[in-house]
């Protein structure tokens, strides 16, 4: 039992699910209509998006032990992607 609380990756999936939850409530408090998107909730969520797939892949897919050149890719693409879709989010409005 004691093994599974210092493995990384608990720590890993308690934080993912902390952040989850707080993607969750700054997306659902956000009074008025519910049908508006409002563009710093997306902002945010987006964010929080960003940062649990860099975790996912990191930690989960095990990229985080793999050459530096796979990591730079993999982090390369994660900015590339969740830059176009900001884009397009953006351009949206």
């Amino acid at each position: 039992m004691t093994s599974y609380i210092r493995n990384r990756s608990t720590y890993v999936w308690l934080f993912l699910s902390i952040i989850t939850v707080i993607s969750w409530r700054v997306a659902s408090t956000h009074g008025g209509n519910s049908y508006r998107a409002d563009v710093w909730v997306t902002a945010v969520v987006l964010l929080i998006a960003f940062i649990k797939t860099r975790l996912i892949i990191r930690n989960y897919m095990e990229v985080g032990s793999a050459p530096s050149w796979l990591q730079l890719t993999c982090d390369a693409w994660l900015l590339c992607l969740f830059g176009v879709i900001g884009c397009f989010y953006w351009l949206k409005f």
